[in-house]
């Protein structure tokens, strides 16, 4: 078992690998702390790093920027079709959906 292994475990899991080491927690002790004890017993090098936040969805295009590509984006995908591409027009119809998913995060 590693640092990392400990901070993905659940707080009721961390308590029971706590009991089975004979240390007394307490429901008051938050993840973080459980984690620290643990560590310091098993003689585990405990890693500074925080976990990473989660990604949030940023765009430098604007929503005017956004129909302009999704009106590029269907005439090749039109293009496509009446050429006989059929996976091309699929590829462009999934940029298309992505785009317009990000316009409504844009004005909503």
């Amino acid at each position: 078992m590693d640092y990392n292994a400990l901070t993905h475990m659940t707080v009721n899991k961390l308590r029971e690998e706590a009991k089975k080491l004979d240390l007394k927690v307490g429901t008051g002790l938050k993840k973080e702390e459980l984690v620290r004890l643990l560590a310091e017993k098993l003689n585990l090098e405990i890693s500074e790093q925080k976990p990473k936040p989660a990604k949030k969805a940023t765009t430098s295009l604007g929503k005017s920027d956004l129909k302009a590509k999704i009106i590029e984006l269907k005439a090749q995908r039109d293009k496509a079709r009446a050429d006989g591409q059929p996976k091309q027009s699929d590829l462009l119809r999934r940029r298309i959906h992505v785009l317009k998913r990000r316009m409504r995060r844009i004005a909503g």
